[in-house]
């Protein structure tokens, strides 16, 4: 066991159980003196040619007194994800809670470099995600992949309040993260069928969503309701996020016609508030479906469906770049092919696409395979692929993608194997 896991252990020990580490430490501690050898350590006679000793030292006893302090040390702090803080050596956590639950480590650079279940039930869901990315990645990229991920397999629906992404800094809060997980969010989901929130790491609050087997940013979230409701994170930890926001809206409610049972001299002018907010909220849900019909036609107009045997890749609309610095290689960090056909590529950074993209989609023969274009984000692309087969590997051209530092558009191929969609 070397000296930096002795140290870890130590810490953890001192965590829940004081000087009690530093007290089994002191008792195996081999004492000698001049000429003695204490009890620990045995004396063996060896003969080869001539009579010699053998000492047989104390360090197995030690290596196993020490074992099981380990073993006591786990036993009582856990197995979870959660344990012992002060040993991780990442600058922050993304909490993605929306029943399952992921987590995603983040170094100092800015990068994503794990992503993990944040409770039981994120398992085999997160054990998905693993195989198809490749580490590090950028923070948007990586919120997005999850996104997707959670979009594709039904576990959030964007129809109503289904998701809490929670952002858990070591040391001070980094704006550039803050706004690729805002930017990442906003481009995949509709607005009100999320919450962020960002807070710094805490040891009680990580001890408590521990003990409830769920992510800090779920505790933090309910934590954050129960000031103003009755509800405890014992009570909602089960629950999903929908459930808990549809519980707090519901006592919302009840205290709002409750105040007005008890201002009924106030009754006209609180109902013209309500009607002047009322129709102030139509307004906006209008404008708001005014601009996503908007767009919806300009991403008809721009993307109509293609053969993909008509579909070229040679690169496209390349500029000028003499005298620029090198620009960083747009590369596939994830992708994944339900057996409905539908692909999902997600680019290492943000991108930008041609107004000629084309893609190709061919099978392991070089025949080529009819594909449409059915959406794309700043860092990731959608398509369906038609007549693809389960457990089969299909190559995938993208013409026209470049960097945000780049200047010409370029070619990506990537293989993408079939699996199967969650029934």
């Amino acid at each position: 066991m070397n000296n930096k896991m002795k140290k870890h252990i130590a810490d953890g020990f001192d965590q829940i159980a004081v000087n009690v580490f530093a007290d089994v430490m002191k008792n195996i501690e081999i004492e000698q003196s001049s000429g003695q050898i204490t009890s620990g350590i045995e004396h063996e006679r060896v003969t080869r040619g001539e009579e010699r000793k053998r000492i047989k030292t104390g360090y197995p006893k030690r290596r196993r007194i020490v074992a099981t302090a380990c073993a006591i040390l786990m036993v009582v702090c856990g197995t979870g994800v959660y344990f012992n803080t002060a040993l991780k050596s990442y600058a922050a956590e993304i909490y993605i809670d929306a029943n399952p639950s992921l987590v995603m480590e983040v170094n100092k650079d800015r990068q994503v470099t794990k992503i993990k279940a944040g409770n039981d039930s994120a398992k085999d869901f997160a054990r998905n995600i693993r195989r198809s990315v490749t580490y590090p990645i950028s923070v948007e990229s990586a919120v997005n992949i999850a996104i997707d991920g959670l979009e594709s397999e039904g576990y959030i629906s964007g129809e109503e309040m289904d998701t809490v992404i929670s952002y858990c800094y070591k040391g001070e809060p980094d704006g550039d993260v803050i706004n690729e997980i805002d930017s990442a969010a906003s481009q995949s989901l509709k607005e009100g069928s999320y919450v962020l929130q960002d807070f710094k790491d805490d040891k009680k609050l990580e001890r408590t969503a521990h003990d409830n087997g769920i992510t800090p940013g779920k505790c933090y979230y309910i934590e954050s309701l129960a000031k103003d409701h009755e509800m405890t994170v014992e009570a909602c930890a089960r629950k999903s996020i929908t459930e808990i926001s549809k519980e707090a809206d519901k006592a919302d409610n009840g205290k709002s016609a409750n105040d007005k049972n008890k201002k009924s001299s106030k009754v006209k002018e609180s109902v013209s508030a309500q009607s002047q907010s009322s129709r102030h909220s139509k307004v906006k849900e209008n404008t708001s479906e005014s601009k996503s019909s908007v767009q919806k036609e300009t991403v008809v107009k721009k993307e109509p469906e293609e053969n993909a045997s008509s579909i070229a890749t040679s690169e496209v609309d390349p500029e000028a770049t003499h005298n620029k610095p090198k620009a960083k290689k747009v590369t596939v960090v994830a992708t994944s092919c339900t057996s409905d056909g539908i692909i999902r590529v997600h680019f290492s950074q943000r991108v930008h696409f041609s107004k000629d993209l084309k893609i190709i989609v061919t099978d392991s023969e070089g025949q080529i395979i009819k594909a449409r274009l059915i959406g794309k984000k700043q860092t990731f692309i959608k398509l369906h692929a038609f007549g693809v087969s389960e457990g089969s590997t299909y190559n995938v051209t993208i013409a026209g993608v470049k960097g945000n530092d780049s200047h010409r558009y370029r070619s990506v191929t990537t293989a993408v194997t079939v699996r199967n969609a969650k029934q």
